[in-house]
């Protein structure tokens, strides 16, 4: 088993219920409460270049 912390419960937030439903990197950075938007790119911004190519991926079909 492991401890829930604070940091994994924001962290799962941000990444399925923020960044997985396209709420915009910006608003998820405030919602994060993250001093700096470069925190929120450097902590999802993976997620958002998968999502980026998938809707790519998407309408080129």
């Amino acid at each position: 088993m492991f401890d829930l912390t604070h940091h994994i419960i924001m962290k799962t937030f941000a990444s399925t219920v923020l960044i997985c439903n396209d709420v915009h990197l910006e608003i998820a950075s405030e919602l994060l409460v993250h001093c700096n938007i470069n925190t929120t790119k450097a902590s999802y911004g993976k997620i958002v270049q998968n999502s980026v190519s998938k809707e790519i991926s998407r309408i080129s079909n």
